[in-house]
């Protein structure tokens, strides 16, 4: 029975030397999904930039589900998600209407669709 995947990770790929013992090549971070590596662009001392790197490609790699489901179901991140997704993509001014986007999910993220009223849209 094969082993179950593991999740995306950091891993440190170690410096490569010559035959002479040479450094041709420093050691590294990389995303390792599976069997693929994904460069991060972080070098052996970066640790704070390789975690920030894991976080943003598990953030981008989070596609939320397009199904019918119940409005107690359905959490706001996710529908500022896909609105971000195709919205943005589409406007002539991205830079702007992201900087927007970058402060609703401090006030609806953690809520679901239900929760949307008149009163919590005037709060």
């Amino acid at each position: 029975m094969p082993r179950p995947a593991k999740n995306p990770r950091l891993y440190l790929v170690p410096a490569r030397r010559d035959a002479t013992g040479r450094v041709t090549r420093a050691a590294r971070w990389v995303i390792r999904d599976g069997a693929k590596m994904y460069p991060t662009g972080c070098g052996e001392g970066d640790v704070a930039g390789a975690h920030q790197a894991l976080a943003d490609d598990l953030r981008a790699a989070h596609r939320p589900a397009r199904s019918q489901r119940g409005l107690d179901e359905i959490s706001l991140a996710d529908v500022i998600s896909i609105d971000a997704t195709d919205h943005v993509a589409r406007h002539p001014d991205k830079k702007r209407v992201a900087k927007r986007l970058e402060r609703v999910p401090a006030w609806w993220g953690s809520k679901t669709l239900a929760q949307v009223t008149g009163a919590t849209c005037r709060a």
